[in-house]
């Protein structure tokens, strides 16, 4: 079967995202989603990171854990290196791009999103290629969110909003009317396609 990367990938950016339609919402989002520039850089901390996640799980999963008869271990073994690379070469990474907001590392290590996406590829019976394109797809949407918030988190920071809203409430509720956005956005398209 013949699959149509352009729509993977789109799948992942919209119709799918991560934060936006699954809900996957990672205490990194929040905390790193207060100034622009900030999110910009976790973006590609989180794109290199899902890649990586994602090729390494991919083939842990197809060529030892599939041919030992252990496929029940995936779970284990994407928390496995998920820690290892956060904490290895995630770490590198971070300094790189993070600078001094490197205290923000252990939140890598519990992202759900980082988590959810080998396990998504491996769920749709992704090849390796299919799998790789899925998941830029997911991390540019990852990537688009946050960017997204930062800026109108920056904006709602200078409009008058109630006492008991600001904060993490005004933000929480935004992206609950994104998420509306964002599924309104995916029905339409899933009509058209």
């Amino acid at each position: 079967m013949k699959t149509n990367l352009f729509f993977i990938f789109f799948s992942g950016l919209v119709l799918n995202n991560i934060i936006l339609m699954q809900g996957l919402l990672p205490t990194s989002f929040l905390g790193m989603s207060a100034k622009t520039k900030r999110a910009v850089n976790l973006g590609i901390v989180a794109i290199v990171l899902m890649l990586l996640v994602t090729i390494l799980t991919w083939l842990l999963y197809h060529f030892v854990l599939v041919s030992l008869h252990l496929e029940f271990l995936v779970l284990i073994s994407s928390v496995i290196i998920i820690i290892l690379l956060t904490q290895f070469l995630g770490g590198e990474i971070i300094k790189q791009f993070l600078g001094k907001w490197r205290s923000e590392l252990p939140l890598f290590t519990l992202n759900c999103a980082l988590l959810a996406v080998p396990l998504l590829n491996l769920q749709h019976q992704y090849n390796l290629g299919e799998s790789i394109v899925h998941t830029l797809g997911i991390s540019f949407g990852y990537w688009g969110a946050l960017v997204l918030t930062a800026t109108l988190r920056q904006r709602l920071n200078l409009s008058p909003v109630a006492k008991m809203l600001q904060g993490y409430p005004i933000v929480l509720i935004t992206l609950g009317i994104l998420s509306l956005v964002f599924s309104s956005i995916a029905q339409m398209l899933k009509m058209v396609w």
